[in-house]
């Protein structure tokens, strides 16, 4: 039901519900007639913040698991890779020429000892050709030894008888010597039997 005001305005006049027309239909049980009852809205919210948390503490509570964090394999650090990402493009030419350079400095190094055995097996090569030449002589004195031998034996036979004692004595003495050498020509011949044979097949 609304009312004009004195300013102008309308009013809402709210009856009560307890009026003499709800009376008329009111059935009488024997107990006093209930109030309605407006609630404001910070009651309410009061009750349903309560609602609430008796809700809350009534629900069993359940332990909250947290998420489980797998884990990821460790990254191994490698050293050959590092290197690699730091080795700058300048410094991989310089490795390069250096590596070129070396492998130079050894192709020479073997080219000079290449060159320096090809001299030596020519110096041994000429060693055994002068080896060779000494021992052809020597073997030529061998033959032509014999008779020469004899031809002293007969010269010392026929001059002891007329050389003096001192004379003869110092030809003794040579003769000592002679055969002393001759018996080393003859030991040294037989340390080089291999060529001593080649001779011996040549001659």
């Amino acid at each position: 039901m609304s009312e004009l005001g004195t300013d102008g305005r309308t009013t809402e006049v709210v009856t009560d519900r307890t009026s003499s027309d709800d009376e008329h239909h009111h059935v009488d049980t024997g107990l006093p007639p209930i109030a309605p009852v407006q609630m404001t809205k910070t009651a309410l919210l009061s009750e349903s913040v309560a609602l609430t948390k008796d809700g809350d503490s009534k629900s069993p509570k359940h332990p909250v698991r947290k998420p489980t964090k797998m884990k990821r394999p460790k990254k191994v650090n490698n050293p050959r890779r590092n290197q690699t990402k730091g080795i700058s493009q300048a410094s991989a030419l310089k490795l390069f020429q250096c590596s070129c350079q070396l492998l130079r400095t050894q192709a020479l190094d073997y080219d000079v000892r290449a060159r320096e055995m090809e001299d030596r097996n020519a110096k041994q090569a000429k060693d055994l050709d002068d080896w060779e030449q000494q021992i052809r002589s020597l073997k030529r004195e061998l033959d032509e030894y014999p008779d020469e031998a004899v031809a002293l034996e007969d010269e010392q036979l026929t001059s002891e008888a007329s050389l003096p004692p001192a004379v003869a004595a110092a030809e003794a003495k040579l003769q000592e010597e002679l055969r002393k050498r001759t018996l080393q020509l003859d030991e040294f011949c037989r340390t080089v039997p291999g060529f001593v044979e080649s001779l011996d097949d040549q001659f």
